[in-house]
């Protein structure tokens, strides 16, 4: 009978060495509620696109969007609907450029929505707002001989998309290109504007306009004379006017 070969020692195992601790990039701050919920919105990839095709731009306009997009040089930011540090922030960068509710109503307001789109049902839906100034509205590019903007055209590249959520309102994105030219900054009424107004209003806004004064200028001293209802013909009780 054969003698079966002795059987040899199993080695030893080794003790695996440690992976390579990742490099230190310093610690982040972050709010310890925003912490714990789940990530800010993100768009998705088929909304990653400003569709500035529907922006009314002439060829020099269109050229100079095209490099800052290529570039990268858009304001973006994102915002948590659940934090309401993030939608404050959202809340100061509407207000600072205009584009909060309060002022997109207002008469000497320079955004025009040019585009929308809604996505998503129920909690999870969506609008999607594209805002172009009226001073880089390019009549000619619309197809039309007339401008009837109340504002002329400066080549202005201003525009924003504002995201925000139907049911809360609480905004999600705002990205765009915010910086006006310094001929918008300037710019004042050149044409009636297509919503009426009030003869003592309009009457007054046009007398300070020729005098010289900014457009800026006519929008605070009517903010001012209707909260003292100085206006000419004007009701004391307006709630019931």
């Amino acid at each position: 009978m054969a003698i079966p070969p002795p059987r040899k020692k199993p080695k030893a195992k080794t003790a695996c060495c440690p992976k390579t601790p990742p490099t230190f990039r310093g610690f982040i701050h972050v709010n310890e509620a925003v912490a714990s919920r789940a990530e800010p919105y993100k768009l998705p990839p088929e909304l990653a696109k400003i569709y500035t095709d529907q922006l009314f731009l002439d060829d020099s306009q269109r050229e100079a969007v095209l490099l800052i997009y290529a570039h990268n040089q858009l304001f973006c930011e994102k915002f948590d609907s659940a934090d309401e540090h993030s939608q404050l922030t959202a809340r100061a960068i509407r207000a600072t450029n205009h584009l909060d509710t309060g002022a997109l109503d207002e008469l000497g307001n320079k955004w025009s929505c040019r585009w929308s789109s809604s996505e998503g049902v129920g909690e999870k839906a969506t609008q999607r707002l594209l805002y172009q100034c009226s001073c880089s509205y390019s009549h000619a590019a619309r197809g039309s001989s007339k401008r009837s903007n109340p504002v002329d055209f400066t080549g202005c590249l201003a525009h924003c998309e504002i995201v925000y959520q139907v049911i809360t309102h609480r905004v999600l994105v705002i990205r765009g290109h915010l910086e006006h030219n310094e001929e918008c900054f300037s710019g004042a009424f050149a044409r009636p504007p297509a919503f009426p107004v009030h003869p003592s209003v309009y009457k007054h806004a046009l007398q300070l306009l020729k005098s010289g004064v900014t457009l800026a200028d006519v929008k605070k001293t009517n903010q001012q004379m209707f909260a003292e209802q100085k206006y000419r013909d004007m009701p004391d009780d307006l709630a019931n006017s």
